[in-house]
């Protein structure tokens, strides 16, 4: 399971001879107050409140809510409004925090900001607008409404949180350490404060400190399988594969609902960069039995058939792949590397042309190309080929080896 830091689907390519490119990605699972384009907001952030003179009403409280009956719920609150003004502004943010749990955020804000008119030192108000500022896009004045809340309350550990994201998300991301640490000062047993605290040191470099931060939340949420799997991408980042397995594993028999695919993928190519390629192979059948249309999960299987030279099996594999995702250049280009190794040298080159096709800058597909034309025996593409392999790529790059190869292949066909 990816910019932004830390993406959910993002790809690292490596290449060699034998399969051109992987797709081999851990995939972090975040569950944090306003990742995701703060898609999650509403399940961790919204407190609904009663107003303070109507004691016998229960409030609205939202499924995860961190806060109670009470009109300020965290921290020190400031002089309220006047008793009729408070009520009617508990009233519009408690019509707002429904609202943006519908996915009305337009009217969400409207609601926020009636609440705000009434009373504008209503730091539950300030963060929920700021909530639904952000989950627009609006990250500029989401923090504005975020420091507002903290101004009026400053000890609102999810207000905190959500600056904290919103900094991260802006790429501030000292500023978004300090306010996570802040947050945790306040409210120090919230794993996903640790979790979302881990995530920002990892990206920075902080591997030890990140790992100490997912161990944290792992203390405090032993059951639940976002922080062990986080945990085993910052292990494997660290090389400690076996860690990492371990970590996984974990996760991916905690969890029975949609992510159980990704923790499992992440166990596949963990166990893969490990060697144990049959426990690999294993998994990723797991992970299509469990969503039979993945194709990253097919990808992976067929490069780990194709290392065990099953090529019939990698063939069957990436064709797979591309049946879910025909316009994917990289899969082409890995299919032809399995067709050419399988001596199917027409079909190979068929691949090769539909990924440069594609794409038409991926380099090393134009030279598996060349290769394939020239064993087939079509030296004028094989020519083409290899001068726009060379036009692609400089002395200083990953492919010096296949310079010198496409030099003399071109310097042969030249006589």
């Amino acid at each position: 399971m990816t910019t932004t830091r830390n993406k959910r689907h993002q790809s690292r390519q490596t290449c060699s001879h034998l399969h051109s490119l992987t797709l081999v990605v851990p995939h972090q699972i975040t569950l944090t107050i306003l990742r995701s384009a703060f898609a999650l907001a509403t399940v961790l952030s919204y407190v609904s409140v009663a107003a303070a003179t109507t004691a016998e009403t229960p409030a609205h409280h939202d499924s995860v809510s961190l806060g109670s009956d009470q009109r300020q719920p965290e921290g020190a609150s400031p002089e309220p409004a006047g008793v009729e003004a408070s009520a009617h502004a508990v009233t519009h943010h408690n019509r707002a925090v429904a609202l943006q749990a519908k996915g009305e955020v337009d009217a969400a804000l409207a609601e926020y900001r009636e609440a705000l008119r009434h009373d504008p030192d209503f730091a539950e108000a300030h963060h929920g607008l700021g909530v639904a500022l952000a989950s627009l896009g609006m990250i500029d004045q989401a923090i504005l409404e975020f420091q507002a809340a903290l101004a009026r309350q400053p000890g609102h550990a999810m207000a905190r949180v959500s600056l904290g994201r919103a900094f991260e998300s802006k790429g501030v991301l000292e500023s978004a350490i300090r306010e996570y640490r802040e947050a945790l000062r306040i409210k120090p047993d919230l794993w996903m404060i640790h979790n979302n605290l881990a995530i920002v040191l990892k990206s920075t470099g902080q591997l030890d400190a990140a790992i100490a931060a997912y161990q944290e939340a792992i203390r405090l949420q032993a059951d639940n399988p976002v922080p062990h799997n986080n945990l085993g991408i910052a292990l494997q980042a660290k090389g400690d594969l076996d860690g990492a397995i371990t970590a996984y594993r974990t996760a991916f028999r905690l969890q029975s609902g949609p992510a159980a695919v990704q923790y499992g993928l992440n166990l596949g190519n963990a166990l893969l960069a490990k060697g144990d390629t049959d426990a690999a192979i294993a998994l990723y059948r797991t992970v299509l039995r469990l969503q039979p249309d993945l194709g990253e999960a097919y990808l992976q299987l067929a490069l780990a058939l194709q290392s065990k030279d099953d090529l019939n099996g990698a063939i069957a594999a990436y064709q797979e792949a591309l049946r879910l995702q025909p316009e994917n250049a990289i899969l082409y280009a890995n299919l032809g590397v399995a067709l050419r190794r399988s001596g199917n040298l027409d079909a190979a080159i068929t691949a090769f042309r539909r990924a440069t096709g594609l794409q038409p800058e991926l380099a090393v597909a134009q030279y598996d190309l060349g290769m394939a034309c020239l064993a087939s025996g079509k030296r004028q593409e094989a020519a083409q080929a290899f001068s726009d392999f060379l036009r692609l790529t400089t002395e200083a790059s990953e492919y010096r080896d296949k310079i010198e190869e496409a030099r003399a292949r071109l310097e042969e066909l030249s006589r």
